[in-house]
């Protein structure tokens, strides 16, 4: 086995010093142009150059074996074949991690000891997830190579469907990746048998692979249904996306494209009343601010990339100000010799992670700072309630600055963030959770403020309600609501509950393995999905006929009793995608 590891190793050597070597150029063209290498666009093109590059090679090294005769020489050898495969892919593992991981230590190292740069705990471990990227592709790649054709694709859509969605997040969010390391690398190592044409042997290695092809299917299965539901209504003229006369008047789609005048004269017209009819009268001519409901992220604890920059720059003393997670305040650096100059923080301190807000401002959890100039020194301009976090930038509206917290939308005077003020603000209750706020337009007039809030951020084509809520805020802070009203869905049930009737098992599993390792961010938080029971009556049904056809199917293959029991409670419990497994997986025993 040793043998056979160092001549896997050998056989790549000069290919993998020219690929470190590539590698190490591209890093060094990066870190020219693009300093912060914790950059959250940068760290995603990073991790899907590692992993296309893993990929191809682990195809490769699995391709070159994956031959009849080539194959056979390989598994008679006097090893087990779970010994053989860990020499050839922990070889290939090996240098894999040398290519990759090497170059990353390395210029972390170099910047570690260079005065003007801030190297932190994070960007050690990006080094690790760009390594783990990689090793996700090389067995992909491997799995991809040796498995059968009908089912050897289900470890690269599964790995790419869980990646998407978690490349931003704490530390705990390289659990995932190491996750999908360890669950490829036993699908390849169920593909070492002699029978490549033929499911693992291995009861636990057979379920896996089930269980993982379950899981691409589920995905496909779900985009298939969604992409062949819209394109027959697009050929029909009936889809409300596409085609405007297909659509409700004034109803979700159209008025989700409305202006925000437009917006706020259909709801109020249509709920009538003195009351709404005056406040309708009084906007006409009246510019309504369509304000940004989220950052792009909002930190709940320490981050490994940064999306949003939170850089602060003194120009009276030609200082760049720079956050470290790692000592939880900034630290200084002349603009004109790049040498520290000392740390920065408020008082008591930041909750989490700054984030750039604009202005010159920084927010952390419910606290906004900015660089004082004359002082040299952070101070507060803006502390919301406890438990309330900064969700969105500040939006000037006339001589009032508006602060959208994930509880309420605050109204600061304009005079407070130039810290020649302190007086409270006015607050207006959000109606529901601030995950499922899908617009927010403000009006001014004389006597009053005019919020419409729309709820529903994934009402169109998804499970969520959509509403309106339109209320008046006085200048002593009294909140009224004027006018609401809810959005009856334009797409079917069948349509917008896909994720759920496909397979409710595989939705609650799908969500708890994309959250893994990974902090909710405060942003996100959104109200429960509340199925019809038309939508479990379907549900049931898919279920029981799946289970059904798979008992049949594997009697007409001539599986074991135990084999197909399993399979038919998989079906049973998991629905449409097992049965889809069970026939790319399975094929008939023979006589």
């Amino acid at each position: 086995m040793n043998e056979l590891y160092k001549a896997e190793v050998g056989r790549f050597g000069r290919w993998a010093a020219g690929a470190a070597l590539l590698h190490i150029l591209g890093l060094l063209m990066l870190d020219d142009f693009f300093p912060d290498v914790a950059d959250e666009e940068l760290c995603f093109l990073a991790g899907a150059v590692y992993l296309i590059g893993g990929l191809i090679f682990g195809v490769y090294q699995a391709a070159t074996y994956a031959r009849a005769n080539h194959w056979v020489a390989l598994l008679h050898r006097p090893l087990a074949p779970a010994r053989i495969m860990a020499a050839v892919s922990g070889a290939g593992a090996t240098v894999t991690l040398g290519v990759v991981l090497l170059p990353l230590l390395a210029m972390f190292a170099v910047h570690s000891i260079s005065v003007d740069r801030l190297v932190e705990t994070r960007h050690w471990l990006l080094a690790i997830g760009g390594a783990l990227f990689a090793l996700i592709g090389f067995f992909a790649g491997s799995f991809l190579a040796l498995a059968p054709r009908r089912y050897g694709w289900i470890g690269l859509v599964t790995a790419g469907i869980l990646l998407v969605g978690n490349l931003v997040g704490g530390p705990a969010a390289l659990l995932l990746p190491c996750l999908l390391v360890a669950v490829l690398a036993l699908l390849t190592l169920g593909a070492f048998h002699h029978n490549r044409t033929l499911a693992p042997t291995t009861p636990a290695l057979r379920a896996l692979t089930a269980g993982v092809a379950s899981f691409a299917l589920y995905f496909a299965v779900m985009l298939g249904v969604g992409f062949t539901s819209h394109m027959m209504l697009a050929a029909l003229g009936r889809n409300p996306l596409i085609n405007p006369k297909a659509s409700v008047p004034r109803g979700l789609i159209q008025s989700s494209r409305m202006t925000g005048d437009e917006l706020l004269g259909t709801t109020l017209a249509e709920a009538g009343g003195a009351g709404a009819e005056a406040v309708r009268t009084q906007l006409r001519g009246v510019p309504v601010t369509r304000l940004p409901i989220a950052l792009e992220w909002v930190p709940a604890g320490p981050m490994l990339t940064t999306s949003e920059r939170s850089d602060l720059v003194d120009p009276r003393r030609g200082t760049v100000w720079t956050y470290s997670q790692d000592a939880g305040a900034y630290r200084g650096v002349r603009m004109r010799d790049q040498y520290p100059v000392g740390w920065m923080r408020p008082a008591a301190g930041f909750a989490v992670p700054p984030v750039g807000v604009g202005g010159g401002r920084v927010a952390s959890g419910g606290a906004m700072f900015r660089l004082d100039p004359a002082r040299g020194t952070l101070a507060r301009v803006v502390q919301l309630a406890p438990g309330e976090v900064i969700a969105a930038s500040p939006t000037p509206l006339g001589r009032q600055v508006a602060v959208l917290g994930t509880r309420a939308l605050h109204l600061f005077d304009r005079r407070v963030f130039d810290g020649t003020a302190v007086t409270p603000p006015l607050s207006v209750p959000l109606p529901g959770l601030i995950g499922d706020l899908r617009r927010l337009d403000v009006a001014q007039l004389p006597d009053q403020t005019i919020v419409s809030f729309f709820l529903g951020q994934n009402s169109i084509e998804g499970p969520s309600r959509a509403w309106q809520r339109i209320v008046s805020v006085t200048p002593d802070g009294a909140v009224r609501t004027i006018a609401e009203r809810q959005f009856a869905p334009e797409l079917s049930d069948l349509i917008r509950f896909r994720n759920s009737w496909l397979s409710p098992a595989m939705l609650g599993l799908a969500n708890a393995v994309e959250e893994i390792g990974g902090a909710q961010a405060p942003t996100q938080l959104r109200a429960a999905i509340v199925l019809p029971q038309r939508i479990w009556l379907v549900a049931g049904v898919l279920a029981v006929l799946s289970a059904a056809a798979t008992v049949l199917l594997a009697r007409r293959r001539r599986l074991g009793g135990v084999l197909s029991g399993a399979w038919a409670i998989a079906a049973l419990v998991l629905s449409l995608p097992a049965f889809l497994a069970f026939c790319l997986i399975e094929r008939q025993s023979p006589a």
